[in-house]
């Protein structure tokens, strides 16, 4: 296995690209990379312990600059255009944008050559010590971005074992709709590179102009977050899919019905589960089996049959530091089946003190999922319910169109929790979720702070 990125992309000599109306070859792709290589080394002389920020918006100009850069063997950090430079910018790196125009940074134009900046002094650049080969902006649901750092062989574990998983064909061509930036993204974006297939780079913005594509086109694999997958389905636009091989889903969880009505129509939707910093951890069909299957290189540290538990993991693919005997925290609750297969309870799990309690806020959510399950005959999903404290006080939202009596259910919540654990506002309401999917958490707390001004 190769241990970088670039030896990586180097070595899958039968790969192809198709970039709006033309194929590229792999031999087009490495002019392009010369190219850039040229004109940034004009910039640079010494690169060595250099820092480079890519906030590309072209797809094509963002793998050239990312194989460029680790072909030099430069620490990469990876950004995502909707943050301004001022949210990240930090003095002495090399910041390189084709959407942007920062006075510091370096402006890549379609030809491949730069336009430094108004304010861009070479002996600005510094030196930095770089732990990691590549980094990541986390997608900030809490409010703040944080920088994960990754190897190349976190990376590299992830995709053969996806590859053996999926029997990745030369042929099979992909179409990733999320952000290269994004590791989810990122991730499927170099998964037909490193099994010698087919990528296709073309961009897409609405549901309607995905659909329209994917159904005239020779696409095997889609790759897309849960809130397209739902719109498709609003959109009555499923049929426009019946030729693929499979999907993917992740970033947050597909929710059950969405997966069972495109796997009646003959689609399977692939969800993998993980994290920036553990990588893929495991995998499903939830119309198949609602149940995550683990990856096979990752190993369940805190085993306990037909346990509920927080779940700690040791995996190749966590790029993290973590105590390799206890294993690394996910921070989810799980049913633990067997030591291959969990359920997953709650993916928003925190732990907070009330009055000096420790309480779990996912075994809350999976409580009240049971109790609705039970009195109501409402089979909640996990995606749509969010549970979380504030001031010492636990609040809950619910994503349901059937109207519920709030407070009925609190009395009643009474008799399976804790008093000291009973949400003091249960919201049914619609959850707020950022562009990837993702429960938008800062949302969530202007909505409460409103409620408590009230």
């Amino acid at each position: 296995m190769k241990n970088n990125l670039y030896s990586m992309y180097n070595d899958s000599q039968k790969i192809s690209f198709i970039y709006k109306n033309s194929s590229l070859t792999k031999k087009d792709i490495d002019e392009k990379i010369a190219v850039l290589e040229t004109n940034f080394c004009n910039i640079f002389e010494n690169i060595e312990n250099k820092r480079v920020f890519i906030d590309i918006k072209d797809r094509l100009s963002f793998l050239i600059t990312f194989f460029a850069m680790k072909k030099l063997n430069i620490a990469t950090v990876l950004v995502p255009i909707e943050i301004q430079p001022q949210i990240f910018f930090e003095p002495g790196i090399i910041y390189i944008s084709d959407n942007k125009h920062h006075p510091e940074g370096i402006f890549l134009n379609e030809d491949l050559s730069f336009v430094p900046g108004e304010n861009f002094r070479i002996e600005n650049i510094k030196d930095f010590e770089n732990p990691y080969e590549l980094y990541f902006f986390t997608s900030g649901s809490t409010g703040k971005s944080k920088n994960i750092g990754k190897h190349s062989l976190n990376v590299i574990t992830e995709l053969a074992e996806l590859c053996n998983i999926y029997s990745i064909q030369n042929d099979d061509v992909f179409l990733c709709i999320p952000p290269i930036y994004h590791i989810y993204g990122f991730l499927f974006t170099l998964l037909p590179i490193f099994a010698s297939a087919v990528l296709d780079l073309n961009s897409f913005f609405t549901p309607e102009s995905i659909a329209d594509y994917v159904n005239a086109s020779k696409i095997d694999y889609l790759v897309a977050v849960p809130s397209y997958y739902s719109l498709f389905d609003k959109l009555n636009l499923i049929s426009s899919f019946s030729k693929l091989k499979g999907a993917f889903s992740s970033s947050g969880p597909l929710p059950g019905e969405i997966s069972q009505i495109f796997f009646n129509k003959g689609v399977r939707i692939n969800e993998i589960y993980g994290s920036t910093e553990t990588g893929g951890m495991a995998y499903r069909v939830f119309a198949e089996d609602p149940n995550y299957s683990l990856i096979n290189y990752v190993k369940i540290k805190n085993y306990a049959p037909a346990q509920e538990m927080e779940l700690f993991i040791s995996s190749p693919a966590i790029s993290v530091e973590y105590d390799e005997k206890t294993g690394y925290c996910t921070a989810d609750v799980v049913k633990i089946i067997d030591e291959k297969h969990f359920t997953l309870l709650g993916r928003n799990t925190r732990f907070v003190k009330i009055h000096g309690k420790r309480i779990d806020l996912g075994f809350i959510s999976a409580n009240f999922r049971a109790y609705l399950k039970k009195s109501h005959g409402i089979d909640l999903n996990e995606n749509n319910i969010f549970v979380g404290c504030q001031d010492e006080n636990i609040y809950m939202l619910v994503e349901l169109d059937k109207p519920l009596d709030i407070a009925r259910i609190s009395r009643e919540l009474r008799k399976i929790v804790p008093g000291y654990a009973i949400p003091k506002k249960i919201l049914q309401t619609k959850i707020p979720r950022n562009e990837m999917g993702k429960i938008n958490k800062i949302a969530i707390e202007t909505i409460i702070n409103n409620i408590n001004r009230q």
